[in-house]
């Protein structure tokens, strides 16, 4: 009897307190549309704010990747920004030949993308038909992965297949200044045979602009098989660029691919791979915890090999961020990571 009337009594508090929120939003009306306006403007803002700063990070992300931020070059000059003053010298070293650059993209077997690429000349002119540009296209000459590596995206048409460039095939993919100095009308560039210094070649691929920077414009870039440029473009002392680009920004930063990281890294790493059925990576990670192959990122034994052979001075830059969602490296605290940093300081800077 009394658990009946204390239900009852609680039902009629609910209904009461129902009754007098109603009675107060129908009293004092305007405040209450101004309460709710104004904490549904706080959440929009709120939503607005977290959208934006991952929009910009994501933009910024994508933008720096393709600027070449996860992309490391390996060309005979250093080079140098004069910004100022007496202008130093770029120190040059001998050229790298198409041989030494070949081989080093087949002995570098890291997970990265390698391209060879050579300048054929800076001062070509195309032209289409009674049309032709300006003598200041630079014709380059690449292989199937240097658009990838240097960041350019098409906006019409293809890449160059490894097949083309190692035929030397009469193709190109050009810039968008050409298309619009060569085309009129809205005349499809894809197919259009082109003529560039001694050749003729088939358009089969746009870039997609760029802009220009500081009087230099990426779209004027006339891009053909790399083979085709040492044979129609061929000089003495010809000299070629290597490139290398991780898959991710991260991958540059870390010392180590899978050594070092710790027991909840490396547990959590697993059920990662596990997760998504890469059975390849688990069992390389394992081999590689195991001891019984080497780290895919250790080439620091290599690199000081090479630096002691041809008397080199790089500079390393040593991440010291804190663990985040970019910053992958393991913790400065850890010894190894001290012996790694004494293990490639200058012998002047060792104590």
């Amino acid at each position: 009897m009394v658990k009946n009337r204390i239900e009852e009594l609680m039902k009629h508090l609910h209904a009461e307190s129902i009754r007098i929120s109603i009675e107060s939003i129908r009293t004092q009306w305007l405040r209450t549309l101004l309460t709710i306006a104004i904490i549904g403007f706080g959440i929009m803002a709120l939503v607005g704010i977290l959208t934006a700063i991952d929009s910009v990070k994501y933009y910024l992300v994508e933008n720096f990747t393709m600027m070449g931020s996860n992309t490391f070059n390996i060309r005979n000059r250093e080079m140098v920004v004069h910004m100022g003053g007496r202008r130093p010298n770029a120190q040059a070293y001998e050229p790298i030949s198409f041989q030494e650059a070949k081989q080093f993209r087949e002995l570098f077997v890291f997970p990265a993308s390698t391209s060879i690429m050579t300048y054929g000349t800076s001062v070509a002119t195309v032209k289409y038909e009674s049309r032709k540009t300006n003598p200041n296209i630079q014709v380059l000459g690449i292989d199937e992965n240097y658009m990838f590596n240097a960041g350019y995206e098409l906006e019409l048409g293809r890449n160059l297949t490894a097949h083309e460039v190692s035929s030397g095939a009469h193709l190109a993919v050009v810039g968008s200044r050409i298309v619009q100095d060569l085309f009129v009308n809205n005349e499809d560039p894809l197919g259009k045979i082109i003529s560039v210094g001694p050749g003729k070649y088939r358009i089969i691929g746009v870039l997609k602009e760029k802009g220009s920077s500081i009087g230099f414009s990426g779209d004027r870039y006339c891009m053909i098989p790399i083979n085709n440029v040492r044979q129609y473009f061929s000089r003495p002392n010809m000299n070629f660029t290597l490139s290398i680009r991780t898959s991710s920004t991260e991958e540059m930063d870390a010392a180590w691919s899978f050594l070092h990281k710790g027991i909840f890294r490396t547990t959590g790493a697993y059920l990662k791979d596990l997760s998504a059925g890469d059975w390849g990576n688990m069992k390389l990670r394992t081999s590689v915890l195991r001891k019984k192959q080497s780290d895919p990122f250790d080439t620091f034994d290599l690199q000081l090999s090479l630096q002691k052979e041809f008397k080199l001075r790089p500079a390393y830059f040593i991440l010291f961020a804190d663990y985040a969602v970019n910053d992958k490296n393991i913790s400065v605290r850890n010894p190894y990571f001290h012996k790694l940093i004494k293990k490639v300081l200058p012998p002047n800077l060792k104590h």
